[in-house]
């Protein structure tokens, strides 16, 4: 698939303002990449501990791909060519209709030159069939009638030894048993079937397996056990005459690319069927199913995403203790630069190209690394759930490892930029003597107003949550603002009294037996999300400010 334009500009951005910083300073690139090359071994744990949080992201992007492949590739297979199917149904049972529908429907179809490249019939029965030579049977064999010559859009059927025919080469008393009908009765060919389509001796048929044939095309139609008849035979032998009950519609193009014309073929159908007062409905069963499978991709995307978020967050924490503890080590040769006459936005250009290093390392192994996770998440979801006779293959699309790149790197890339801005703050003749920064009126300044910024934000979201009732803002809205009342505070000296409060009443909001989520509007993962940072968050604060010194 095509790059995503998103992805691809981020990309693009990137590489023009590296390059220009390396063009226009290249000092301060030589100091970066001397860095990088003088601690080799730090360059390992620091890429190991980034990568965390891209390997996240990719694993949860390969398995919604996996996924949606998986269910994709299933409905290709049921469905083969049919896009559309024209039924009378009541509480999933087919009711019979007459034959003349449907060649009222395909005139239509045919006069307003619909995009479509096959049209048939069916007469579709599920019964209990026998086998009478091994007496092996089965409750739900499905028998489909169909009239070879309009079968041109559908295939034909292949037998196990590689032979086209269909069913206008069967006698009456003649059906083909498609592998899995076969394995259910345990049949072989020339084997005498009883078919049982009613509950009195007189609604019984006696047919014999005139071949096998492979459960591929239209003969794995709803991966169900069939047994196939000529229309006409069918009709007369399940006294059915001049009736059928589905209509099966193939558009134009192959078994992927149909579905493109399934809203104006569906559109056609239903004016037809309007158009003629006929008590029928179209459901455009492909399109429809596709977009259920792409839904499942998404819905295990977001589920590994929501599962994982804590560990990318994590991550995060550890890039910027990363980056701190980095620029702790090197505070004497920070300061020195300081002292000859580098700017504090030279010390934060020359982190930022380190950790964009850093940062693509470790987004790319990231990637990598989720792909192997994914494979083995797809591995145990294959040995450990039930899944049918749905076939699990791994399979990945370039795109989601490239955007799980994208934002890796860009996770990485802004947090390690909010730690250089934050590392690059010194005092340059204490950074000479590696002494511990003192508490000044001007930090406790700064905490007050981020403080205050952080209770203002906790009002907004507080007063939004309430008034629109969402607990996107009443779930958050209480902790951020005993948050920001607890950082004011300790501006003023009072951080562990403060700060333990503020995470008590957090944890207290947050368990207390009262819904705060508006269950039809808002998004259960997100609150999920939020709800577990807040818990972790306070009782780390609680742990900090309470530990024993």
């Amino acid at each position: 698939m095509a790059l995503p334009e998103a992805s691809m500009w981020a990309i693009v951005i990137g590489v023009v303002l590296v390059a220009a910083v390396v063009a226009f300073r290249p000092l301060l690139a030589r100091l970066a990449a001397r860095n990088i090359g003088r601690r080799k071994s730090r360059v390992l744990i620091v890429v190991a501990g980034l990568l965390v949080g891209t390997a996240i992201i990719s694993s949860s992007l390969v398995v919604g791909d996996t996924l949606s492949y998986i269910f994709l590739e299933d409905v290709y297979a049921r469905l083969d060519a049919i896009d559309e199917l024209v039924s009378n149904t009541f509480n999933g049972q087919l009711f019979s209709f007459s034959e003349s529908n449907f060649t009222q429907i395909a005139t239509d179809l045919a006069a307003s030159n619909s995009p479509i490249d096959g049209i048939a019939p069916a007469l579709l029965k599920v019964m209990p069939v026998r086998n009478v030579a091994g007496n092996k049977g089965n409750q739900q064999i499905t028998v489909m009638g169909l009239g070879a010559t309009l079968e041109g859009g559908f295939g034909s059927l292949t037998t196990l030894d590689g032979r086209t025919v269909d069913t206008d080469d069967l006698t009456p008393t003649e059906v083909y048993a498609n592998e899995r009908a076969a394995a259910d009765l345990n049949a072989t060919t020339g084997q005498d079937l009883t078919l049982f389509y009613g509950t009195t001796n007189q609604t019984i048929v006696h047919a014999a397996v005139a071949s096998i044939v492979r459960d591929t095309g239209k003969a794995a139609y709803e991966g169900s056990p069939i047994l196939f008849m000529d229309l006409g035979h069918a009709q007369t032998a399940f006294n059915e005459s001049g009736a059928i009950n589905l209509i099966r519609v193939s558009n134009l193009g192959g078994v992927a690319d149909g579905i493109a014309y399934s809203d104006r073929v569906t559109q056609d159908l239903r004016l037809s069927i309007a158009t003629r007062h006929l008590a029928l409905r179209v459901q455009s069963v492909k399109a429809n199913e596709i977009a259920q499978a792409m839904q499942v991709g998404r819905d295990a995307t977001q589920l590994f995403l929501v599962m994982g978020a804590f560990g990318i967050l994590a991550g995060i924490l550890l890039i910027v203790n990363i980056f701190v503890m980095l620029a702790e080590e090197r505070k004497p040769e920070l300061g020195v630069a300081r002292a000859v006459g580098f700017l504090r936005a030279d010390l934060l250009t020359t982190f930022a190209l380190e950790g964009t290093f850093y940062a693509v390392v470790a987004a790319a192994l990231g990637a990598l690394a989720g792909l192997g996770l994914g494979y083995v998440m797809v591995y145990f979801f294959d040995k450990l759930v039930p899944h049918g006779d749905v076939v699990v293959t791994f399979h990945f699309d370039p795109s989601s490892v490239i955007a799980a790149f994208v934002a890796g790197t860009a996770l990485t890339w802004i947090t390690i930029l909010l730690a250089s801005w934050r590392v690059s703050r010194l005092n340059i003749v204490r950074a000479i003597r590696d002494l511990p920064e003192p508490g000044t009126r001007e930090r406790s300044r700064d905490v007050l107003i981020a403080g205050t910024l952080v209770t203002l934000g906790g009002i907004a979201l507080t007063t939004w949550g309430f008034a629109v009732d969402t607990g996107m803002g009443k779930i958050p809205g209480p902790p951020v603002l005993a948050l920001g009342l607890g950082v004011a505070a300790a501006s003023r000296g009072w951080a562990r009294a403060a700060m333990t409060l503020a995470a008590a009443f957090n944890l207290a909001w947050i368990l207390l037996p009262f819904t705060l989520l508006n269950q039809a509007t808002d998004n259960v993962s997100v609150a999920f999300v939020m709800v577990g940072v807040i818990l972790v968050g306070s009782g780390i604060l609680i742990a900090v400010f309470n530990v024993s010194e």
